[in-house]
């Protein structure tokens, strides 16, 4: 299992649609760009992608070994 795998083994799945595929960390897994807990996962599919934030927060960004963005949310 690659350190990918088992990160989204700990998460739980919320959303996927042909954009994006979304995760919730309910068990405060460390985020691995800044090593705080982080409240959502969200992994772009597409190269072309937009976000519509509902509140203020923090990103971490990073890829997927394929290459895809993996964007880590922090609530504020």
């Amino acid at each position: 299992m690659t350190e990918f795998e088992e990160l989204l083994s700990f998460l739980t799945p919320r959303h996927e649609n042909a954009a994006l595929k979304t995760y919730q960390n309910t068990t405060a897994i460390a985020c691995p760009s800044c090593d705080k807990p982080f409240h959502n996962l969200i992994i772009c599919k597409k190269d072309l992608t937009s976000l519509n934030l509902d509140e203020p927060m923090n990103l971490c960004i990073t890829t997927t070994p394929s290459g895809s963005p993996m964007i880590f949310t922090h609530k504020q």
